[in-house]
């Protein structure tokens, strides 16, 4: 999903994306002359490339890597739906069933991905990615939104902790419109499902953010990293929102610890998706399947990230075995949801993710 990175949920409207679909011209930018390997073009976050340079996977298959990275999950639409000639791409879970309804990927055909059945079904059977009994992508690694805090200073099971007032002024909230509005949207909105809200709940949402942001907060942070580094020097003790990872960017300096508070957090699974257009399937899905190796996601945790499979799991070590909740896998799909995307278009009922956008600039005006 890389939530901190980009926006995590389209702009593109689905019609408007249907269009560019229709209209769409072959981009010649991922375009290459002939080579003696099969040049393989993909499209995704920086590191999700990294595990298939293991056990020699490329030069074994005879392939030369096209790696172009994401700013964020929005060029994967706007590629795809120009045509241009790729192989993989990495979306965010939320964006597959658009790609899909647009006639943007192809369904994964899992006799070329032996390894799938490894994935936890967690993972693999998210209604995002796994529709009608076809798999729509093969998921690799994953997260949550947990509370970050410092162990020293407070024990806390419950996000509404950040309002004790034993705490005013020492609350970490960051410049990441999902983060912050799906946590605090679990916290007072009262919606069924977190990102599905009315105008009216979507109001209460970005009135809470205000409400923590000047009553609570010591600042809104421009990064995950500024905060920890506040938490390191004792300003802060409790985030709204988080990543598993951020109490290793700071090991060495500071103990710090996450937890899944009691009213729930967001999650999300990040995937290899085929487009519908790749030159190279058969190869796509050869890379889909080594990404489940023991190996490849064991490099995955080079960049603090998730790994997906049992088996790589059991194989995990120092550090990196205690980052995520591997232990109690249970615990973290009790407690924390891979919401579906907010519509780009509102029907009235449902706000808008521009609507969702337009809040969040009103918190940081606040």
């Amino acid at each position: 999903m890389r939530v901190f990175q980009g926006s995590s949920l389209p702009v593109l409207s689905r019609r408007e994306l249907l269009k560019m679909t229709v209209a769409g011209a072959t981009v010649s930018a991922f375009g290459g002359g002939a080579l003696a390997k099969t040049q393989v073009n993909w499209l995704g976050w920086q590191g999700y490339d990294s595990p298939l340079k293991t056990e020699d996977f490329l030069a074994k298959n005879d392939i030369e890597l096209a790696a172009t990275y994401l700013a964020n999950n929005d060029e994967i639409v706007t590629k795809l739906a120009a045509q241009a000639p790729i192989d993989i791409v990495t979306p965010y879970m939320g964006y597959v069933p658009g790609l899909r309804e647009a006639g943007l990927i192809q369904p994964i055909d899992a006799s070329k991905v032996p390894n799938l059945p490894k994935v936890l079904p967690v993972f693999r059977d998210d209604s995002n990615l796994f529709v009608d009994g076809v798999h729509w992508s093969v998921p690799f690694t994953w997260g949550g939104g947990p509370m970050v805090y410092d162990p020293s200073a407070v024990q806390p099971t419950s996000w509404f902790d950040l309002e004790k007032p034993e705490y005013k002024g020492k609350i970490a909230m960051f410049d990441d419109a999902v983060g912050m509005m799906l946590t605090a949207s679990i916290m007072v909105s009262g919606a069924e499902v977190a990102s599905l809200v009315t105008p009216a709940q979507l109001e209460e949402i970005k009135k809470y953010c205000i409400k923590l942001k000047k009553e609570h907060a010591r600042a809104l942070f421009p990064s995950y990293g500024e905060g920890a580094d506040a938490m390191v020097r004792g300003e802060v003790v409790m985030t709204l929102g988080g990543a598993e990872w951020l109490p290793a960017i700071v090991a060495e300096k500071k103990k710090l610890a996450y937890t899944y508070p009691k009213e729930g957090c967001f999650g999300f699974i990040d995937s290899y998706v085929i487009p519908k257009s790749a030159p190279n399937p058969d190869l796509a899905h050869k890379m889909a399947n080594h990404m489940l190796t023991v190996p490849a996601q064991l490099d995955l945790t080079k960049n603090n990230y998730a790994v997906s499979t049992q088996e790589a799991m059991d194989a995990l070590t120092g550090p990196a075995a205690t980052m995520y909740p591997y232990k109690d896998m249970a615990s973290f799909e009790k407690q924390c949801k891979f919401f579906p995307m907010a519509p780009s278009e509102s029907d009235g009922k449902v706000a808008s993710w521009p609507e969702w956008l337009a809040a969040w600039q009103e918190v940081l005006a606040a």
